[in-house]
C-alpha cells in the first residue's frame, strides 16, 4: 500500500480549469494482478485559495481517467486514455485539524483491466471558479510506500505538453507518487495500488 501521512505529505495540482481550458494533470501507475473489474476509487486532496480569507467554494465534479502504460520513452508515463468519466456523486470527508479531504467515488460502468498489466490513474478536479483563484491538489504518499514508476504531470500552458515525472518539474528533484486506493468487486483492494491501509488508518 502507499499511504499518505497527514503531517508530512505534500500535494500536487491536478485540475481542469473551465474558465480558460487550462489543464494541469497528475497521474500515477498501478498493477492489476487479477484483472478484476475496478468499481471504486478513494483518494485524498485539498483546495487552496489565493488570497486566503474568503470562503472556498466546493469542487462538485471530478474526471477519472485510466490510461495504458507507455514505456517507449525515457520514463514510464501514461499512454492512450482507455477510460474517462465525469463523476458528480462522490463523498467527501474532512480530516479534522488538517487541510485534507478524503474522497470516494464509484467508477461508472467499472473499468476492466487486463490481468498482469500496469495502468495509470488520473484524477482531475473540474474547477469552474474564474472570479476566485482556487486550485485543487492531489496528495502524495509516503516515500517508504513508493511503487512502480514515479507520479507524472502535464500542463501545456506551463510549457509541459507531454507527460513527465514530477521530479523533472520540481526544482528540488522531489520524487512524487500519488495516494489512492482502487477497489474491485467485493471491495477487495486491487493488487499493488496506493492507499491499501487508508481505511484502517483514518476510519476507525
Amino acid at each position: 500500500s502507499q499511504v499518505c501521512e497527514i503531517s508530512t505529505c505534500m500535494a500536487w495540482c491536478s485540475e481542469l480549469r473551465t474558465s480558460n481550458a487550462n489543464t494541469w494533470e497528475s497521474a500515477d501507475d498501478f498493477y492489476s494482478e487479477s484483472g478484476d473489474t475496478i468499481v471504486m476509487v478513494d483518494w485524498w486532496g485539498h483546495e487552496r485559495q489565493f488570497p486566503a480569507g474568503e470562503e472556498i467554494p466546493e469542487i462538485d465534479e471530478f474526471v477519472i481517467r485510466f490510461c495504458e502504460n507507455d514505456t517507449t520513452g525515457p520514463y514510464h508515463v501514461p499512454g492512450t486514455v482507455i477510460y474517462e468519466e465525469s463523476v458528480f456523486d462522490f463523498t467527501v470527508e474532512y480530516i479534522a485539524f488538517t487541510e485534507k479531504y478524503y474522497y470516494s467515488s464509484e467508477i461508472p460502468g467499472g473499468f476492466v483491466p487486463n490481468p498482469g498489466e500496469t495502468y495509470w490513474l488520473s484524477i482531475l478536479a473540474v474547477n469552474p471558479f474564474p472570479e476566485i483563484f482556487i486550485q485543487w491538489y492531489w496528495y502524495e504518499c509516503v516515500s517508504d510506500d513508493h511503487w512502480g514508476a514515479e507520479g507524472t504531470m502535464n500542463a501545456a500552458f506551463l510549457g509541459y505538453p507531454n507527460w513527465i515525472p514530477w521530479s523533472v518539474r520540481n526544482y528540488d528533484n522531489h520524487h512524487v507518487e500519488m495516494a489512492f486506493i482502487l477497489y474491485s468487486r467485493g471491495d477487495t483492494p486491487v493488487e499493488d495500488t496506493s492507499w491499501g491501509a487508508i481505511k484502517a488508518l483514518y476510519r476507525q
